[in-house]
């Protein structure tokens, strides 16, 4: 657990300090509340660009969406499977008498992608919310209220919170496999070494 604690303090501060920039940069470009009212004028002109526009925003939203999907799925499969197989490899060393030093250094491998997993489980949560406050965003967008603000910056919160876990998750994967990687290299090297003695 304690490799698992260092990669975390590395990579957290570095990924919450992007996604700050990236709120803080959309929050300077979203229009404040005085700006979002549209006259009759401008929303009828608006609304006819949107209809107009309507299939490829459509089909943008979805793109993205199936990209994230696509990137959550891999993340829980990565590191879900990962931590299956490191299990096994524990086991069947434990079966077979292996050193206890291997198998407590494979534990904290084991340890790093079930954090792993649990993040991107995480990720899904947060997610749902971000689709969640992005309906109340658009409800009340509809009906033109101006009081949509807050829910539109909850949904990119949630969005943030969301990508921060999943690049967590990958960055614990490769750690997780680079810290499985030395393990096994510096076993396989004493074993190479007692067998020449």
């Amino acid at each position: 657990m304690e490799f698992v604690l260092n990669v975390m303090t590395f990579s957290v501060p570095i990924s919450i300090g992007i996604a700050l920039l990236l709120f803080f940069a959309l929050k300077h470009f979203l229009p404040s509340s005085e700006q979002n009212s549209l006259s009759a004028e401008e929303w009828e002109q608006y609304e006819k660009r949107y209809n107009l526009y309507k299939d490829e925003i459509v089909q943008e939203q979805k793109s993205a969406a199936d990209i994230s999907v696509a990137a959550l799925r891999a993340s829980i499969i990565l590191n879900g499977a990962s931590a299956a197989a490191t299990l096994a490899f524990i086991g069947r060393i434990w079966i077979s008498n292996g050193s206890g030093l291997v198998i407590s250094e494979l534990v904290e491998v084991l340890s790093t992608y079930m954090t792993a997993t649990l993040l991107s489980a995480l990720s899904t949560g947060f997610a749902y919310f971000r689709m969640y406050f992005g309906t109340v965003n658009w409800d009340t967008w509809k009906r033109k209220n101006d009081d949509n603000l807050a829910a539109l910056y909850a949904a990119q919160i949630s969005q943030y919170i969301a990508i921060f876990f999943v690049v967590q998750s990958y960055i614990l994967f490769a750690s997780g496999t680079w810290l499985a990687t030395s393990i096994l290299r510096s076993a396989i090297s004493l074993n190479k070494v007692l067998l020449a003695l």
